[in-house]
Formats: C-alpha cells, structure tokens, sequence
C-alpha cells in the first residue's frame, strides 16, 4: 500500500518576505499619518472649546443654555477623536508595524533582531507594564476605599498608588527604549536598502523625541511641541513614501534581496 502523499506548502521567498514587510510598513505609516492629522483636528476642538469656555466667563452667563449646548455637542467629536487616534496608533503599532520588522527580522536575522527586540521592550512589555500599574492604581484606591472610607483607606490607598506610579515610570522608561528600537530600524532599513529617506526619518525622530523634552521650557515649549508634531507627521510621509517606493522595485526586480 503506497504511502500518502504530503503536500508541502511552498516556502515564501526572501521576495515575499520583503515586500510583506515593506507594505506591513507602509500601511503603519498610513494610520499614524490619519492619527496625525486627526490629533491636529483634536488640537483645534482643544481650542474652541477653550474660547467657548472664555467666552461664558466674558458674557456672564447671559448666553449660558447656548454655550453648555455648544460645549456639549464639542465633547462628543473631541472623545471621538481620542478614541480613533488612540485605536490607530494601535492598530499601527501593533498590527503593522511589529510584524514588518519581525519579517525583516526572517529574511536578515543579522541586521533586523536588534531593533525588534528593542520595539517588543517597548510596545508589547512596556503596554504590558502600563495596563498592570493601572489596574494597581485602580484596584488600590478601590480596596482603600472599601476598607474604610476615603480618610481610614489613605494609608492604602498611598502604597498602592506609589507602587503603580513606580511601574507607570518603568513603563515610560520602556516606551522609550521602544522609540529607541524604531530608531534603529530606520537606521537599519536605511543600510540594507541605502535609502536616504529612512536615514532622514530616523534622525527627524531624534529631533522630536529632544524638541518633546523641552516642552517644559518656559513660553517656548508649545512651539517647540507643534514643531515636534509637525515632524512626526513629516516622518510618517516619507516612511510612507519609501516603503511603497521600495515594493515597486523590488517587484521589478530594481532592488535585488
């Protein structure tokens, strides 16, 4: 009796992988581009609700049903635009992003494994760590409170707190180590593939990320915020830009892998 035949499953070739790994980034680039442009539509709403607010004040509540309407009917897109920037970035990260390093990482272990490790640090531990510290805070103050009261639960409610701001901390230490890691891998696709543009991107999040830190500075630091905004969104265009251009041609053949 002959034994059956196994059907094996051709293997995906480095062409493949590239180009998956080159669209899986593009499309990333995309949903953080839409999440930008959403945060800048955020920014306005931020903005007139503020003058709604002034303007209450101003007219001493002589147009007050008007303006806690208009208020109003301003929170729902400012929460709706939270919550899609939020689920885009996610989504980006997440479901774009990680895998087009992870198949860079199967097609140049070499060159790639660095920087995925260091994205998975800071996107999958560093959420990770983050979602603990908030569900310590969130349980402690909701143990201190039963124990006793807001005043017989403070000593609880303290501890746990501090130790979920520790881990919030150590969170943050690792989102960073995640930027770092996003860093490199614009460095490192800039080598493999001696593209400029992610040479540009990756310098252009270095800038960012000092501009970011100097938002505390006296009268200059929402300027310097915008202008970090502004190049993110730059950096996201030209991530974009590359990725696509670089599937073109390696479908073509123009870029040999």
């Amino acid at each position: 009796m002959a034994a059956p035949q196994v059907v094996q499953q051709p293997q995906p070739t480095s062409v493949d992988v590239v180009v998956e790994g080159l669209r899986k980034l593009k499309t990333a680039a995309l949903l953080q581009i839409v999440a930008e442009v959403l945060s800048v539509a955020l920014i306005f709403v931020i903005a007139f609700t503020a003058v709604a607010s002034i303007l209450h004040f101003v007219t001493g509540g002589i147009q007050e049903a008007l303006l806690q309407w208009t208020i109003l009917a301003i929170l729902v897109p400012l929460i709706v635009i939270v919550v899609a920037i939020i689920v885009l970035v996610i989504i980006s990260i997440y479901a774009y992003l990680l895998p087009s390093a992870k198949r860079f990482t199967k097609w140049r272990p070499g060159e790639f494994s660095t920087p995925l490790t260091l994205l998975r640090i800071g996107y999958v531990w560093g959420a990770v760590v983050l979602l603990v510290a908030l569900a310590i805070i969130f349980t402690g103050i909701g143990v201190g409170l039963a124990i006793g009261g807001l005043e017989a639960g403070l000593q609880t409610i303290v501890a746990v707190v501090l130790v979920g701001l520790a881990l919030v901390f150590i969170a943050i230490i690792m989102f960073f180590i995640g930027f770092v890691g996003n860093i490199v891998y614009l460095f490192r696709l800039s080598s493999v593939f001696h593209s400029t543009q992610f040479q540009v991107a990756a310098i252009l999040i270095i800038v960012g990320i000092v501009l970011s830190a100097l938002v505390i500075v006296p009268f200059i630091g929402f300027a310097l915020s915008c202008i970090a905004s502004i190049l993110s969104f730059i950096v996201w265009i030209l991530i974009y830009i590359e990725a696509g251009s670089l599937e073109k041609k390696v479908l073509q053949g123009l870029v040999q892998v």
